[in-house]
């Protein structure tokens, strides 16, 4: 069984996430994907989101699927166990 947090501005939830965390005894690794900020001008929160993990002292694995090879991508899905989708342009993610 998978469990999701989702929520729309990271930085704003902290409090909440450190819990979910807590109850949930995440491993303290994630994998992040920004690639949906990659066409954006404004990529502030993508820094956020990633200085919020290393605060909370995750291991981030940094991965942007636009330009890893089909390979990479799916061997990092595969072995995450925390998996972190940075906003920005959804269409350009898909």
């Amino acid at each position: 069984m998978k469990t999701l947090f989702l929520c729309s501005y990271f930085a704003e939830v902290r409090p909440l996430f450190e819990k979910f965390a807590e109850q949930y005894e995440l491993e303290k690794k994630v994998l992040f994907i920004p690639t949906a900020g990659d066409i954006e001008e404004y990529r502030d929160y993508i820094d956020e989101g990633r200085a919020i993990f290393a605060d909370l002292q995750f291991d981030v694995d940094l991965v942007d699927i636009a330009a890893a090879t089909e390979t990479v991508v799916r061997e990092k899905l595969a072995q995450a166990s925390c998996l972190y989708i940075s906003g920005g342009n959804t269409f350009y993610l898909l």
